[in-house]
């Protein structure tokens, strides 16, 4: 069985998206499964990569993903089985696999530029209906699929996000004490009650350290732009640059209003880094015991757990260990194992 997947996401800069399509890319390939990777005639912006890519067409923007590749796969490859996992699949095409991050365009649409939220309140819909079958990244993602876009739970397969095994243990240990955050400067982020909450503390020891970039898909980020000692914007870092961070953290906060999954949280268990995260329903699948929540809308509550774990020694050594043990039990590999026996299904119907 061959399967071709829609490889725009190598031209593109690495997010939780893009991630998910490399690991899982990487995965299947590791797995037996004879992969091709379709990339549109741009540069890749990610050159570490262990399957076979294929260049098709002239574009690389929507009107690639939408016309042209679909229109190249039906008359090279005889209409073979498509499968997407960052970015919609086409509505031109019923042979493929869509893959659904979240729905957070139709939870706040307020939080993204008019273009975007238009874009993906239209096309989502007509995707997931047409695609033989959709790929999410947790039991909370498939709930909203169900929900809101009218498909059946047999449709929807669960594949967790996991740590990528390219965050490697850094090489130096940090002088200065801070509080980590990790995500786009996106509003459902909710940064700006978080350095509301991380200022009232006063602390004069600690900074509040914010990695992450702005992109134009978001609504605008009120808060940020602030020249107070405590709080540090270093914008968007590689693989390598952030894991000095992760690692050297005190602890890691995470006070998202909305998220499909949540890697950054793994990420920093990963490192044993002790987690605050939001209280909601995706970031209890995710952490479960192994971290502790804030009311992400209450500034207080944000405050009051970030003072109480940067106080408590015997609690962070506690959150650290379960932490380690909780980001074990998701792999890439077992997530490609799902993926790779759902295609296998469609192949022999």
């Amino acid at each position: 069985m061959r399967v071709l997947v829609n490889g725009r996401f190598l031209t593109q800069q690495l997010t939780g998206v893009h991630r998910y399509a490399l690991e899982i890319c990487d995965a299947l390939y590791a797995l037996g499964v004879d992969l091709l990777v379709l990339v549109p005639n741009k540069p890749l912006t990610h050159n570490d990569i262990s399957f076979p890519i294929e260049r098709v067409g002239r574009f690389g923007s929507h009107l690639w993903e939408q016309v042209e590749l679909p229109l190249y796969v039906k008359r090279h490859y005889n209409g073979q089985l498509l499968v997407n996992f960052a970015g919609l699949s086409s509505a031109l095409y019923n042979n493929c696999v869509t893959t659904i991050h979240d729905l957070s365009f139709l939870e706040n649409p307020k939080w993204f530029s008019l273009p975007y939220r238009l874009w993906y309140r239209w096309m989502t819909p007509i995707t997931a209906r047409r695609a033989r079958r959709i790929i999410t990244v947790s039991q909370f993602s498939r709930g909203e699929i169900v929900k809101h876009l009218g498909v059946s739970e047999e449709k929807v397969l669960v594949a967790y996000n996991a740590v990528t095994e390219r965050l490697h243990q850094p090489k130096t240990k940090a002088t200065e004490r801070f509080v980590l955050t990790v995500s786009s400067l996106d509003p459902r982020k909710n940064l700006s009650r978080l350095v509301e909450a991380f200022k009232s503390l006063h602390l004069t020891d600690c900074k509040l350290i914010v990695v992450g970039a702005g992109n134009k898909v978001f609504g605008a980020v009120d808060g940020l732009e602030t020249s107070d000692a405590q709080v540090e914007l270093l914008g968007y870092l590689n693989d390598e640059q952030i894991v000095e961070y992760y690692s050297n953290a005190l602890a890691f906060v995470y006070p998202s209003l909305y998220e499909g999954f949540g890697i950054p949280v793994l990420e920093a268990m990963h490192f044993g880094t002790p987690v605050i995260a939001a209280d909601i329903p995706p970031l209890h699948e995710v952490c479960q015991d192994a971290a502790v929540y804030c009311n992400p809308y209450d500034t207080q509550s944000i405050a009051a757990e970030i003072k109480h774990l940067l106080n408590d020694d015997t609690l962070r050594e506690k959150l650290s260990a379960k932490g380690l043990e909780r980001q074990r039990q998701f792999s890439w590999l077992r997530s490609g194992e799902l993926i790779k026996t759902m295609l296998e299904s469609l192949d022999s119907k």
